[in-house]
């Protein structure tokens, strides 16, 4: 999964009404435990997404 993914996946996950584990991992074809990884290091993908623009 590429950084952009997973910064749509990030930003997604924080709208309303807020999506499920599930639906977001049906739409990105991963793993929940995977979501939740992305989840806690969503600011070091944050970070960088800054840093490369």
């Amino acid at each position: 999964m590429f950084l952009e993914d997973k910064i749509k996946l990030i930003k997604e996950s924080e709208m309303l009404p807020k999506p499920t584990l599930k639906m977001l991992s049906e739409k990105y074809r991963i793993g929940k435990s995977t979501i939740g990884d992305i989840m806690q290091k969503k600011s070091t993908y944050m970070f960088f997404s800054v840093k490369r623009m």
